[in-house]
């Protein structure tokens, strides 16, 4: 079994100054606070791989005999706030506008990282874990791992149907809690097809 999780909260409010502002600087990844919680995320894993995000790294607790492996495929999906809504819409709808605004960029394949390039980066990371024989968890961020959940699940569908990534990320519903996510068979990577979905 192969886990996925959620990184432990950072913060979301700047300790002065304006929210929408610090928001648009954190999801560009012009910024890179650390985590609230920092050397408390454990595993009993003995191969981690994570975002190079500092919410991440400095969430970890790490511990003698297990393996650290950074990859820039988990980080999370970079995009710009004031590109999906406008500072009124995210004082209006808050998280909700910008779920469902994610989701149509991502249809319309207007997000900073084309649609390609993640799912190529999809494909390199599933790779990457599944040749690895023992126990495996992954860390990394909200959308990120919900695009990884729907690729698996869907048999890499998802990128032949983007449309159906509403299915998966909801405007009222959040995407994780901190520090949870889902567990997946490696049998059932394994399985996808190489050739989907090209």
């Amino acid at each position: 079994m192969i886990k996925f999780i959620k990184t432990l909260a950072y913060p979301l409010t700047p300790p002065s100054g304006e929210i929408f502002s610090y928001l648009c600087k954190l999801t560009s990844q012009r910024m890179d606070p650390p985590s609230l919680y920092p050397n408390t995320l454990e595993t009993d894993s003995l191969t981690i791989f994570h975002s190079p995000l500092q919410r991440v790294v400095s969430s970890l607790n790490k511990r003698e005999g297990q393996r650290f492996v950074v990859r820039n495929e988990l980080r999370e999906i970079p995009f710009k706030l004031d590109d999906l809504c406008s500072r009124e819409e995210w004082m209006l709808y808050r998280s909700a506008i910008v779920r469902r605004r994610f989701v149509q960029f991502f249809v319309e394949d207007r997000l900073t990282l084309r649609r390609d390039m993640i799912e190529n980066e999809i494909q390199n990371l599933l790779t990457q874990i599944t040749s690895v024989n023992n126990e495996v968890t992954v860390v990394s961020h909200s959308f990120r791992l919900k695009i990884i959940e729907a690729y698996i699940k869907t048999s890499g569908g998802i990128f032949l149907r983007p449309q159906t990534l509403a299915d998966w990320i909801m405007p009222g519903q959040k995407t994780y809690g901190w520090g949870e996510g889902f567990e997946i068979n490696r049998d059932d990577i394994i399985s996808i097809p190489k050739s989907s979905p090209l």
